[in-house]
C-alpha cells in the first residue's frame, strides 16, 4: 500500500473515525438513560434489572469509541517509523478530539461497569 500524501484525502480518511467515536459515546450514554425513562421492558424483567443490563451496553459502546480514536492515531502515525509531514500535519489537528473520545470513553467504561455490576441497588432504596 502505497502512502498518502494527500492533506485533505488523510482528512477524510480520519474524519469517519473522529465521528464515529462520538456517535459510539453518545450511544452509550443514551442506552443508561433510555433504559430509565422509556418503558421498554421485556415481560419478566424489572426496571432494577434493565438499567444494570444497559451498564453492558454503555461499557462495550465506550471502548467501541476508543478502538476507533487509536485506530485513527495509528493510521496517521506508527511509533518508532519515520512519519509522513501531511500524515503528522493531519494527526495534530485532529488529536484534542481523539484526545478527548480516549478521555470519555475511560470514564463511561467506568460508568458502564458499575452500572453493569450494581445498577440494580440505587432501585432497592427508591
Amino acid at each position: 500500500m502505497s502512502e498518502i500524501d494527500n492533506t485533505e484525502e488523510l482528512r477524510r480518511l480520519t474524519k469517519p473515525y473522529c465521528w464515529g467515536g462520538f456517535l459510539m459515546l453518545a450511544i452509550a450514554v443514551i442506552v443508561p438513560l433510555a433504559a430509565l425513562f422509556i418503558p421498554w421492558i421485556p415481560n419478566g424483567d424489572t426496571q432494577a434489572v434493565w438499567f444494570q443490563r444497559s451498564g453492558a451496553v454503555t461499557t462495550v459502546f465506550s471502548l467501541l469509541a476508543a478502538t476507533l480514536s487509536i485506530s485513527a492515531s495509528r493510521n496517521l502515525f506508527k511509533p518508532g517509523t519515520w512519519g509522513s509531514l501531511y500524515a503528522i500535519n493531519v494527526l495534530a489537528e485532529y488529536q484534542p478530539n481523539l484526545d478527548r473520545i480516549e478521555r470519555i470513553s475511560f470514564f463511561l467504561t467506568l460508568v458502564g461497569t458499575l452500572i453493569w455490576g450494581y445498577g440494580d441497588i440505587p432501585f432497592r432504596y427508591v
